[in-house]
C-alpha cells in the first residue's frame, strides 16, 4: 500500500530528527534514491507501487500531504520537495562544494538548455556530466540514454519526467547497474528554465504554491478542482484500510 510505504520511507523528514542540511547529506550519499509524493502523484503511483520499492526515501512534496500525515499520525514531518523552495538548492550546493558530478534529464529541449545555462552561471564549480530532454521517440532511444548515463558514472542523476515516468526511468537506470544517487524532480527543470527561484517568498511562506502554479499554468486548474478532493477521499480510505490491517 502506497500510504504505508510513504509513512515508512518519509521518517527522515521528521523535524526533531534531522536538519535539512543533514537530510541532504544523507540523500546525496552514493546509492540512495529519492522520490517525492504530492496529491497528484499519490493517485498515479497508488496503482504502481512496485515502482517505489527501489526508493530509499519517499518524501512529502506538498503541504496537503504533509498536513494529513502529521494530523493522522501525530507526527511532525516537514514538506520536502526538489525545487528551490526546498531541497534543490542544498543538493546542488552540496554537489558543487564536494565535487560531485550531476546529470539532468527532463523537460523539453529548449527548457533544459535554458535551465543548464542558468545552473552553470549560479553554480560555476558544479561538475556537469551531461543533460538531455525527457522525451523519447522509442524504447531504443530511452535505453541508449540509460547506457550513456551508466557509462558516464555521474554521482547524482536528477530526473524530471512527471509522476510515474520518472520513477520508471530510475528503476530501469538502477537495473542497468547505475550506482550513484538519484532524485525525481517533477516539473522543476521546466519551472526553473526561466528563473531558479520559481516561487516568490510570500507564496512559499503562506503555502500558496498551488495557486501560483495555476496562475502560471491555467491548464492545472482541473487538477486542483477534481483530483485534489479525490486525493483526500482516497487518502482517508487508505488510512482506514491501514488502521484496519493493524500495520
Amino acid at each position: 500500500m502506497i500510504l504505508n510505504t510513504l509513512i515508512k520511507k518519509s521518517e527522515i523528514s521528521e523535524r526533531s530528527e534531522y536538519s535539512q542540511d543533514e537530510i541532504v547529506k544523507i540523500l546525496v550519499a552514493k546509492g540512495n534514491n529519492t522520490t517525492f509524493v504530492n496529491p497528484h502523484s499519490y493517485l498515479i503511483l497508488r496503482g504502481q507501487t512496485n515502482l517505489l520499492d527501489i526508493f530509499d526515501y519517499i518524501l512529502s512534496d506538498g503541504i496537503l500531504v504533509t498536513k494529513l500525515l502529521n494530523i493522522l499520525l501525530n507526527v511532525n514531518r516537514q514538506r520536502l520537495s526538489f525545487d528551490f523552495s526546498s531541497l534543490a538548492k542544498q543538493v546542488l550546493e552540496s554537489a558543487s562544494k564536494n565535487g560531485l558530478s550531476v546529470y539532468f534529464i527532463g523537460a523539453s529541449e529548449s527548457a533544459i538548455e535554458k535551465f543548464i545555462m542558468t545552473i552553470k552561471i549560479k553554480y560555476q564549480n558544479i561538475i556537469l556530466k551531461g543533460f538531455r530532454n525527457g522525451y523519447f521517440n522509442n524504447k531504443e532511444e530511452l535505453n541508449l540514454s540509460i547506457r550513456e548515463i551508466v557509462q558516464m558514472k555521474p554521482d547524482i542523476v536528477i530526473v524530471g519526467m512527471g509522476s510515474g515516468k520518472q520513477e520508471e526511468y530510475i528503476n530501469e537506470l538502477l537495473m542497468s547497474n547505475y550506482k550513484g544517487a538519484t532524485f525525481t524532480c517533477g516539473a522543476f527543470i521546466e519551472q526553473s528554465s526561466e528563473k531558479l527561484e520559481f516561487y516568490p517568498s510570500l507564496i512559499n511562506k503562506f503555502h500558496l504554491r498551488w495557486l501560483f502554479r495555476i496562475y502560471h499554468q491555467p491548464s492545472l486548474l482541473s487538477r486542483y478542482i477534481f483530483r485534489y478532493p479525490l486525493f483526500v477521499l482516497i487518502f482517508f480510505y487508505d488510512y482506514y484500510q491501514l488502521r484496519k490491517s493493524g500495520k
